[in-house]
């Protein structure tokens, strides 16, 4: 589940650093010494990410997304939500900011004070 951090940074080969800036949606790229060009992110992204990882990747995003535009909604800070659901503050921005993927119990606590909790579907085809 750690894969939601290969979309926002990766290292292409050792010499490499790259990234995406949330703010302005550009890739930043860093490089070496060495006078090589840097592939843009969505080419990496493309050649180098299977289907499935792709279709993770996207899930996490679109829950993660929908965490956060329900805390809003319920005009919680992540402090105020910390101290209802007995989890720590930086804990909730490490999720928010996709540091880190959360566990399904940590999802529930999360969703519960603001009147949500996970539902499994079946999928449309």
């Amino acid at each position: 589940m750690n894969n939601v951090n290969n979309k926002k940074n990766f290292k292409l080969k050792e010499e490499y650093t790259y990234k995406t800036c949330k703010s302005s949606k550009k890739d930043i790229g860093y490089k070496s010494n060495k006078n090589k060009m840097l592939m843009p992110f969505d080419d990496y992204y493309d050649k180098n990410v299977s289907k499935e990882e792709k279709r993770e990747i996207d899930f996490q995003v679109d829950l993660i997304e929908k965490l956060i535009k329900l805390r809003n909604s319920k005009k919680c800070t992540q402090r105020k939500l910390a101290e209802i659901c007995n989890i720590k503050q930086p804990e909730i921005a490490r999720i928010e900011s996709f540091k880190c993927s959360p566990q399904v119990d940590t999802l529930i606590k999360l969703l519960v004070p603001l009147g949500y909790t996970l539902k499994i579907e079946a999928i449309a085809k």
